[in-house]
């Protein structure tokens, strides 16, 4: 796969620039530009400014987005390594009233599986065959249940998550005061048409929840107010964590076969 070029604001890419225009009337606008038809701006208001980053207000609702590029190592040897492609990550967040506690993902590894069972976490309850084949999890299923089997909620949802094309960590979350939906994908698979459906199906589904909303409001706890008002530290942080995790476990998995080679030599 040929990687596409870096994202206008990338780490990679120097100054920001948009792309190139169309060499003609009847060529497709780009994505990017169909954005900044739509009111887009640059976000100067994020800590970490790697990648894209806008904001509009669509509707009286304020959206951003943010888009980076992704990839992976890979070996050819002992001592020879190489970056491929794979794809970039997508986010769009709209700001709303509402607060509530509702994830829906479409999990295809086991480290997606434990990740959409971490939601338990935060007060949620997993809901079986409520929107198949997707996991949801919810703080107040008495609400999501028929919120979810709504005739205008489905039509949204059939426009962010596409049964039939569903890329890899595509999801749609609510939690307190913003909904987020994120993917990754092909930068070469998003033109202008599907980029200004999903914001402009963002901000209805935005509109539904805050006409419909929950009866108890859920609020942010102690580290999510903490990583949005400072989230390159709560980012080292939790890399941090990840890292003493598995020393951890490298150190008991050493300390035992030593102490299985101590038994055996007796």
């Amino acid at each position: 796969m040929n990687e596409p070029p870096p994202l206008p604001g990338s780490r990679d890419s120097g100054t920001p620039t948009p792309p190139p225009l169309p060499t003609s009337e009847t060529a497709e606008p780009s994505w990017l530009d169909a954005l900044y038809e739509m009111g887009f701006t640059d976000d100067t208001d994020v800590a970490i400014k790697a990648g894209l980053n806008l904001v509009a207000e669509i509707d009286g609702v304020t959206v951003r987005l943010h888009a980076s590029r992704r990839s992976r190592t890979r070996y050819a040897g002992d001592d020879l390594s190489y970056r491929v492609y794979h794809g970039h990550r997508i986010e769009l967040t709209a700001k709303t009233g509402v607060g509530t506690r509702l994830a829906i993902s479409f999990p295809q590894s086991g480290i997606e599986r434990w990740a959409a069972k971490s939601n338990r976490w935060f007060g949620t309850t997993h809901l079986p065959n409520v929107l198949p084949p997707f996991t949801v999890w919810a703080s107040e299923p008495e609400w999501a249940e028929p919120f979810l089997q709504k005739k205008e909620t489905i039509g949204e949802l059939n426009t962010l998550l596409p049964a039939n094309d569903l890329p890899p960590n595509i999801g749609l979350k609510w939690w307190p005061g913003f909904l987020t939906y994120s993917q990754r994908l092909n930068i070469k698979k998003v033109n202008a048409e599907k980029m200004t459906a999903w914001v402009n199906s963002l901000v209805r589904l935005t509109k539904i929840v805050e006409a419909n909303p929950p009866r108890t409001r859920v609020e942010l706890n102690r580290w999510e107010r903490w990583s949005l008002e400072k989230p390159m530290q709560a980012g080292c942080l939790l890399v941090g964590a990840f890292l003493a995790f598995f020393m951890l476990l490298a150190f008991l998995f050493v300390g035992a076969l030593l102490a299985i080679s101590y038994a055996m030599s007796r």
